[in-house]
């Protein structure tokens, strides 16, 4: 599987990974990556913040294509919100 950068689409991340699940077969031709694999995967391989956002708004009953679009919602709420910088601890004022 190839590494996708940090600025990778949720939509190019979810992608990546059911084509992993598509070519992960056992000999037999069985699937090896379940679904609730997959989207423990999905989930586990944001970014810390997106993560912990997605995580607050999901359950693993949903779908993976109702989590991703949850998780493509949500990073679009993150890229638009305004930073906020907080002041550095060790200055006085």
């Amino acid at each position: 599987m190839t590494q996708l950068g940090n600025d990778a689409t949720i939509t190019e991340y979810a992608q990546q990974l059911e084509q992993y699940q598509i070519i992960c077969k056992d000999k037999q031709g069985g699937e090896m990556i379940s679904n609730h694999a997959l989207k423990l995967k999905f989930i586990n391989g944001m970014r810390p913040d997106l993560k912990l956002a997605v995580r607050t708004q999901i359950n693993y009953d949903m779908s993976f294509d109702e989590i991703v679009a949850k998780a493509t919602v949500i990073a679009d709420i993150h890229k638009s919100a305004p930073h906020k910088n907080t002041p550095a601890k060790d200055k006085q004022w």
